[in-house]
């Protein structure tokens, strides 16, 4: 039998009020009239169809659809949903797409929580979900959902202000091949990815926290979609951090991660995909251990850096014999100074870059100035390099310099020797042979101009 006309309620079916494109099926036509009638408690119940409309959200009141109806797709609402008063709401079995805007919308100041479960975030024509609600514990959590980019500058999310962003088991694809990031720049904003695939990057530009736990950014894992070519993490402006752990991070033809100066990453037991120069850079700080690189890449060019690439004890290659417990690389910044008086050095070159393997450290060492310095006395000390050398007497290394075209300049002899000093990390104390075969200092208030060029090596 049909009805000819929708109840007002529905206290038999599985929700009190039931939305289908036909009145005859249900108490109401369209979502947002049941949402008009709907109170805190009460689940609203979608048929299947397709419903284009813009939502405000009721608190208390959630929308479901039979499991399975996001995928098929049985049920999609093209349109934004928006939730500004203090409370949470669910979205179930839901497939949610864009209209030119946002599919999910938290703001305000309240504590405002959306939470998706068993959803699609078909992004088809602009970015799916948008946080700028003030309040520290607003936002919007995503579990067991998928996702998908179909076009090119959009992204999945974007956050403004406090508020958080938590994935739980889902993949989210790019067909679109979208270079866009998703931007948070909320300092207080905390986004969460646990057991997800999430081909896109992140960017963050101030104080907000990204945490990784199994899970994949901007790298393909099913072959649905492809490696974009861009940072798959950035950390920009100041105080943000990144915790990666059992986790995957791809940038194709660019550094899998940036760390600006004052972020901090930690990355642990983590796989990098990067064909750039630097698979890891930045200013900022970074502190590791145990990761893989599956592409070409594997240095790690920032600034400080903490941590062993590995946290098994050692590895050995003799059956236990000789072990391997240290290996580290990156880069410092070289200087100069008197041995009695430090003074003024306006540098025009400082590039330093090491690798420890083990007890040995290899350096490149390069430093130029090209006025006279103020105020140094003594002869010339090379500073800042990047460990302890060892106390062992006797235990000195030395290296002769390659110059540059200016540095022989009031020198009997130009090629130096450089005598790194024991139990310490002030470098290398610069001394010339001389015409009769005695070693004297090169004086540090005669430089009017130099560039040192070192390769070489010390013990710690």
């Amino acid at each position: 039998m049909t009805f000819t006309h929708a109840l007002s309620t529905d206290n038999y079916g599985p929700a009190k009020f039931i939305v289908s494109v036909n009145a005859y099926e249900g108490t109401h036509t369209t979502i947002a009239a049941a949402l008009t009638s709907a109170s805190s408690g009460d689940t609203i119940f979608i048929r299947p169809g397709t419903y284009t409309e813009n939502l405000t959200l009721k608190v208390g009141v959630n929308l479901v659809a039979y499991s399975g109806d996001q995928t098929t797709p049985n049920v999609t609402i093209i349109g934004k949903a928006t939730l500004t008063t203090a409370g949470s709401v669910t979205i179930g079995n839901i497939l949610l797409q864009t209209n030119s805007d946002f599919v999910i919308v938290v703001s305000g100041t309240a504590a405002s929580i959306i939470n998706l479960q068993n959803c699609y975030i078909n992004c088809t024509n602009n970015t799916g979900i948008s946080v700028s609600s003030s309040n520290v514990t607003s936002g919007v959590n995503l579990y067991d959902c998928n996702g998908n980019l179909a076009t090119t500058g959009i992204a999945y999310f974007s956050q403004s202000s406090n508020s958080n962003i938590h994935f739980t088991n889902g993949i989210y694809t790019n067909t679109g091949v979208s270079t866009t990031a998703n931007i948070a720049s909320g300092g207080a904003g905390n986004f969460r990815f646990n057991f997800v695939q999430f081909e896109s990057f992140l960017s963050s530009t101030n104080g907000v926290v990204y945490t990784l736990n199994n899970s994949s950014i901007n790298i393909s894992l099913d072959g649905n979609g492809s490696y974009t070519n861009g940072i798959g993490v950035s950390l920009t402006g100041s105080g943000g951090n990144l915790f990666a752990i059992n986790s995957a991070i791809g940038g194709g033809t660019s550094s899998a991660v940036s760390i600006g100066v004052g972020n901090t990453a930690g990355i642990y037991n983590c796989v990098i995909d990067s064909t750039n120069t630097n698979a890891i850079t930045g200013a900022g700080t970074l502190d590791y251990s145990s990761l893989a690189f599956s592409a070409s890449s594997s240095l790690l060019n920032v600034t400080t850096l903490v941590g062993l690439a590995t946290d098994t004890g050692s590895i050995s290659f003799d059956g236990g014999v000789n072990k391997l417990n240290v290996f580290k690389q990156g880069t410092f910044t070289p200087a100069v100074q008197g041995t009695g008086t430090a003074g003024t050095f306006t540098y025009t070159i400082q590039v330093g870059r090491y690798q420890r393997v083990g007890r040995i450290v290899s350096y490149y060492y390069r430093v130029a100035w090209s006025a006279t310095p103020v105020g140094p006395t003594g002869t010339i000390q090379m500073n800042n390099f990047p460990f302890t050398s060892t106390n062992t007497t006797n235990v000195q290394s030395d290296v002769s310099t390659i110059p540059g075209s200016t540095q022989a300049t009031g020198t009997t002899n130009p090629y130096p020797v450089f005598l790194f000093n024991n139990n310490a990390t002030t470098g290398l104390e610069a001394s010339f042979t001389n015409v009769g075969g005695t070693l004297t200092g090169d004086v540090a208030n005669g430089r009017t101009a130099s560039d040192y060029l070192i390769n070489g090596q010390y013990e710690v």
